[in-house]
This record gives structure tokens, sequence and C-alpha cells, in this order.
């Protein structure tokens, strides 16, 4: 599999990093013009105040957002080939877009499914234009979507499963997984992963979705023609999209 990722990296074990106050993780740079950069800091300050996590959470945040391959290991049990370290570690930088050549065992389903709830777990809102945003959005399309996404789902509810039997076992308490959806408590319609129609001369199900942290997986990509596409490149707009493709 790792023949195909145009932004990986050299294989390497999972490695601890220091803890750094959450909220220089969590919450995303504002940025505005001089004059009312003040104003906006103060206002996304209040909104992050009303927005409180328990500590816990917070701590997993910041040792786990940017670190989706630690997140396999140390979360869901996975003990990842050489490819798949090679994926985790391409899908790290914030604007990341990843191509893997897939073919039969090469793990792929299996790290699609963990790459998803590190997504959903470890972005749990944003702070900018003075506004505060709930959760993160991640869209899993193929051209034979039932197929792909019943295979990413079996990833996932096994993922559960040994969160379950875990440390992180009061992870589960979180977050949901039904037929066609996986949300967060409480969120169903802001902080998900959900799935959508890619096939041919089917209408573009993700044209105007927008969310800071938004991850898009497209699998059989040969298969998806280039308006969805089209559709893809203009919807992943903000610093913390994220696009993975697999051939």
């Amino acid at each position: 599999m790792s023949k195909g990722i145009t932004s990986g990296s050299s294989a390497r074990k999972p490695t601890k990093r220091a803890v750094r106050d959450p909220a220089e993780d969590v919450v995303p740079k504002v940025s505005a013009d001089e004059s009312t950069t003040q104003g906006r800091l103060r206002r996304a300050q209040e909104i992050v105040n009303g927005f409180d996590l328990p500590p816990k959470v917070r701590l997993f945040i910041v040792e786990y957002q940017f670190d989706p391959l630690r997140f396999a290991v140390e979360v869901c049990g996975v003990s990842p080939s050489a490819d798949q370290i090679d994926l985790y570690q391409a899908m790290e930088p914030m604007d990341a877009k990843v191509s893997v050549v897939s073919g039969t065992s090469t793990g792929k389903t299996n790290s699609f499914g963990r790459i998803a709830l590190w997504h959903l777990l470890c972005y749990p809102y944003a702070v900018y234009d003075g506004k505060l945003e709930i959760g993160s959005n991640t869209y899993i399309g193929a051209p034979n979507l039932q197929q792909v996404a019943d295979g990413v789902w079996k990833e996932m509810q096994d993922s559960k499963i040994a969160m379950a039997n875990g440390p992180h076992s009061w992870l589960c308490d979180y977050f949901v997984i039904t037929k066609t959806r996986v949300y967060v408590t409480g969120f169903e319609e802001q902080w998900f992963v959900g799935r959508v129609a890619l096939a041919k001369g089917q209408s573009v199900g993700i044209a105007g979705k927008h969310r800071w942290a938004q991850l898009i997986i497209v699998d059989e990509a040969a298969g998806v023609s280039d308006d969805h596409f089209d559709v893809i490149d203009g919807t992943q707009t903000q610093p913390c999209n994220r696009t993975l493709i697999a051939s």
C-alpha cells in the first residue's frame, strides 16, 4: 500500500509527546485585521470558556490530535504494518492530501476505520472568526458505496470493542455507531462520520459541505467521475481539511 502514498514518511514507532496547553491544539488561531484582532480573540475565549470539556477529554485530545498512528496503536489496539504506518503518518498534517494505490490484503479498510474514528474523537470544536463550531465532519464515499462503507463500518465497530476492553473504555460512552452514521452523543447532525454516494450519474452529495475540521475518504477512486472530484476540491477549503483517496 505504501507504494502509492504520495505524502507518506518513513516508518517509526509511535512516541509519547510532551503535554501542552490543550487550547493550543484544540483551538485554531484566529486571524483578522489588526483593528479587530483583540476583539475577536476576546470573543473566542468567551466561547471556549462556555464549552467546557472534562479534563480527561482535553488531555486525550492533546495526546492524540496530531498522531493518528499513536491513536490506532494505543486506543484501538492495532499492530500496524509498515504500509499502514506510512498511511497514518501521511494523515498527520492538518491539510493532508493523500493518495493510496491499494491492493488485496493491504489493510487499507482497517486503516480507514481507525482514521475515521481518530478524526471524529480528536476534533471537538474550532473557534474562528469569533464563532464556535462544534465537532468534526468525516465523509466516506465510493462508487460502490454499500460495499466500501460496510467494510469501514465493521472496522469502526471492531475498534469500539477494542476500546471497551482497554484503558480508553470511557470513550465508548461518547459516541454511537448506527448502520449509516457514527456520531458523538448529543451532536448527531454536527459531529459525525457519514456516507456519501459517488457513483457516476448520481448527484454530488458532498456539495456545499464545509467544516473547519473535515475529512473526506474516497475509495475505488478510479470509478469516481471528475465532476465529483471537482466538488471535493471546492469543498476542502479550510486549513484543517484532509482528503484521503484510494484507487
